[in-house]
């Protein structure tokens, strides 16, 4: 992970679980990491704990993008790695609200795209 020396570095959906985990692993290599996640509380949490820079945002938003690449450029100077690690459970069946599919589709897919 020499690579990552230096490196700014993105995770989105790192409040915890493998978000975390890969944070904890970039900052470990030298990295200069943002973590971004919904959970504001949870995120400030682990960006203590880790010694990362916060930046809670929603990533199924234009705007959410969009402050997460302004504010993250802003403290790192730039983005070299970013990881799309944001996800979120859809649907399971016919019964399932298309609001809930939509959601899913907003974060697993658009996020990604945006």
């Amino acid at each position: 992970m020499e690579a990552l020396r230096d490196k700014g570095v993105v995770v989105t959906g790192a409040a915890g679980g493998i978000g975390r985990a890969i944070a904890e692993a970039c900052l470990a290599a030298g990295a200069r990491v943002v973590v971004n996640d919904l959970d504001a509380e949870r995120l400030l949490a682990t960006a203590t704990e880790l010694g990362a820079y916060a930046v809670p945002a929603d990533v199924s938003t234009n705007d959410g993008i969009a402050a997460l690449i302004e504010l993250s450029t802003a403290h790192l100077g730039r983005i070299d790695v970013w990881v799309g690690n944001a996800g979120i459970q859809g649907g399971r069946g016919l019964e399932t609200p298309d609001e809930t599919w939509q959601r899913a589709h907003e974060v697993n897919v658009m996020a990604h795209v945006r």
